[in-house]
């Protein structure tokens, strides 16, 4: 028998790429699959117009009668997934033809996986392709090797968006952790998924993401780019489900902790000492390096870089008129050194 795969349709506000993702969904060469679209942005009929004269074959509608925020929103399309695998598709995203039969054939192979991985694209509004993942991949690893390959950066993935899942783990596992504004939450559903399991992945399809400066978080401030690490950060010391895995596995989970806190604050240093940089202000641009939680590693390169700006023209000017950046940054290499 040819196992259900549900693919769920998150739409807010932006009606224009409904019936693309619906072509999508159509031009998928697997033959059992359940199509759930879900309303979260008050829309009334028009959602719903859109997909009844775009999706010709069955499929499943839902409305939330408010906007809920996102991880609840996807939650409650997981809840309503009749599919022994899911799929979360956003609606201006792409896969290729075989990306369900693909995944399905990867995990049906191998049952210890708990998730499917594709070929990933990054592509520009107009669909050139900027970035793409590696062409040779292991087709299975360890959860802890993935997290390794993954922080690393070994594969060149750059979003878990769209990936193969069982759906019954998902709902085991909580689904979809409460993060407010969202960001991260596809990350840490992973990361819940696939400790102590493993993570398959295929070179013979390909999901593709499509950029823009708001999707990849670029249009966000420094502050709410920190807020959302914060809430990560937390979120590895207070999830139900890794802290059990901690218990039974303290040493492997120590060193995926010690890889994810590595991943996050050389994320958030990089962006605060290159794009961040160039839009705020010096004296903002050094006050928001600080709003990060202690971490020796993150604030070492932080004093490292406060330092060469003060000697350079940058700052030059400011100097003055900064004296608590001088204090701070004298403390900091005090605590640190």
């Amino acid at each position: 028998m040819i196992p259900r795969v549900t693919i769920g349709i998150p739409i807010y506000k932006r009606l224009e790429f409904i019936p693309q993702a619906l072509r999508v969904v159509l031009s998928q060469d697997y033959p059992e699959i359940e199509c759930i679209v879900s309303d979260n942005g008050m829309n009334g009929s028009k959602v719903a117009d859109l997909v009844a004269r775009h999706y010709p074959r069955p499929y499943r509608f839902r409305q939330n009668p408010e906007t809920v925020i996102v991880s609840e929103h996807f939650n409650q399309i997981v809840q309503e997934a009749t599919g022994k695998y899911f799929i979360l598709f956003q609606d201006d995203d792409d896969m290729s033809p075989n990306f369900v039969s693909d995944l399905v054939a990867l995990l049906e192979r191998h049952p210890s996986a708990a998730v499917a991985v594709s070929q990933q694209e990054a592509v520009d509004p107009g669909g050139r392709v900027l970035r793409k993942s590696v062409d040779v991949v292991p087709e299975i690893l360890s959860g802890e090797d993935f997290v390794t390959a993954w922080c690393q950066g070994l594969y060149k993935f750059e979003t878990f968006a769209t990936i193969l899942s069982r759906t019954d783990e998902i709902k085991a596992c909580g689904g979809y952790p409460f993060f407010p504004t969202g960001n991260g939450i596809d990350d840490a559903l992973l990361l819940k998924l696939c400790l102590g399991r493993a993570v398959a992945f295929s070179t013979g399809c390909t999901f593709r993401k499509r950029t823009y400066e708001t999707s990849m978080g670029f249009s966000c401030n420094y502050r709410a780019l920190v807020q959302g690490s914060r809430r990560f950060l937390n979120f590895l010391d207070s999830d139900s489900v890794l802290l059990q895995y901690a218990r039974s596995h303290p040493d492997q989970y120590r060193e995926v902790k010690r890889l994810i806190v590595k991943m996050i604050w050389q994320t958030n240093f990089d962006r605060w000492n290159t794009m961040y940089r160039e839009r705020e202000s010096p004296a903002e641009w050094a006050r928001s390096a600080f709003a990060m939680p202690f971490i020796p590693e993150y604030y070492s390169r932080v004093i490292s870089a406060l330092s060469y700006a003060l000697r350079a023209s940058v700052l030059g000017k400011a100097k003055r008129a900064l004296p608590w950046v001088h204090r701070i940054y004298r403390s900091l290499k005090h605590t640190m050194s």
